[in-house]
């Protein structure tokens, strides 16, 4: 998940870098302004969307990796083929180039040194979360429904790591032993 909070991050730079340099804004998907069920309805096809995405990635960086017979080459050969097209169509060829890098770089760092399930997880949070519409307006009519998704990764976490501590406890009873 932390992976995929570094790709929305890294992809919110570069369009603002982009919007500096003249570029339209990035705009989040209309259905989330549907209402709860339409917000519900998207968190759940990305699910989907994420499978296909990881899946892809892998197995691009396995074909990579039979041909090359390294894995980090087979990385960095990764983020350059999934680099160039994205920066075809770019009118700033810097910071696309710089943004896509990162992000592809990221996916590539996943999958060789923590696996399929992180990859996984990371485009599974970076799709929805591109996709909410922020606000520090609470008030807005669709504020309710951006608040629930991202608490909805709030409570993916907060399991997780409830699930990754295995019944031990967090803080010793004794902290000076």
């Amino acid at each position: 998940m932390v992976l995929g909070l570094a790709w929305v991050f890294v992809l919110y730079a570069g369009a603002s870098l982009d919007i500096r340099a003249g570029e339209q804004p990035l705009l989040p998907n209309a259905e989330i302004l549907d209402g709860m069920r339409s917000s519900f309805g998207l968190w759940l096809g990305n699910v989907v969307v994420g499978v296909f995405g990881t899946l892809q990635f892998f197995f691009l960086l396995v074909l990579l990796r039979v041909f090359v017979r390294n894995r980090w080459l087979a990385a960095v050969l990764f983020v350059v083929i999934l680099t160039f097209p994205k920066v075809l169509g770019s009118q700033h060829l810097l910071i696309g180039v710089t943004t896509w890098s990162i992000v592809y770089a990221i996916a590539a760092f996943a999958v060789v040194r923590f696996g399929l399930v992180t990859l996984a997880t990371a485009v599974f949070t970076a799709n929805v979360l591109l996709n909410v519409p922020f606000t520090t307006d609470f008030s807005r009519w669709y504020a309710p429904n951006a608040v629930c998704l991202i608490l909805s990764f709030v409570v993916i976490a907060v399991w997780a790591f409830y699930t990754a501590m295995a019944g031990q406890k967090l803080f010793k009873s004794d902290p000076f032993a």
